[in-house]
């Protein structure tokens, strides 16, 4: 037998376990969620439980509460923002931006322009990680990663970490405590 004709097999075998109590009535006493729109849903999902405003979603747009006036590749443009507040203080803005360079040429346009602005790289050598910048050994932390989108074009993604989620990487701290 082929593999792809038993992965199909557990496939349709999931299908029914989950299709059957749908027509068996199972769960009809379920009140219906309240209608919400597809914005809800997201922060709800990317928040975390229990706290379903501290995820903000934000179309196109660079928040205005960043601790710098964060700067953008000359052509690139703004997919959006997702804001999540872990009170506190403490929060993370991931910028999400399309831009027409390759993601080496992302990394030089951050690498020269975000020292002037007092955004410098961790003191950690030149082993250290490539692409984070610190404003202080206490914070915040901005992290940038450049994905390729074909010949010469970025997904960036720039995460801005703030309060004690944007405490910066030093040579004298360990692995992160195992959980609690």
């Amino acid at each position: 037998m082929r593999p792809w004709v038993s992965r199909g097999v557990v496939m349709l075998a999931g299908l029914v376990l989950l299709a059957v109590p749908l027509f068996m009535g199972v769960g009809s006493n379920a009140a219906p969620a309240a209608a919400q729109d597809e914005g809800s849903l997201a922060r709800r999902l990317l928040g975390p439980p229990g706290n379903p405003g501290a995820a903000q979603l934000l179309p196109g747009a660079i928040p205005s509460n960043l601790p710098l006036s964060l700067p953008v590749p000359q052509g690139a443009s703004v997919v959006g923002t997702l804001y999540l507040d872990y009170g506190g203080g403490a929060g993370a803005s991931r910028i999400v931006m399309d831009a027409p360079y390759t993601p080496q040429d992302v990394g030089a346009f951050y690498e020269a322009n975000l020292p002037g602005l007092g955004w410098n790289p961790p003191p950690l050598g030149p082993d250290g990680p490539k692409g984070v910048f610190c404003q202080s050994a206490s914070g915040p932390l901005i992290a940038i990663n450049a994905f390729p989108m074909g010949d010469n074009a970025s997904d960036v993604r720039v995460d801005i970490l703030t309060g004690e989620a944007g405490q910066c990487p030093t040579q004298q701290q360990g692995p992160p405590p195992q959980g609690r």
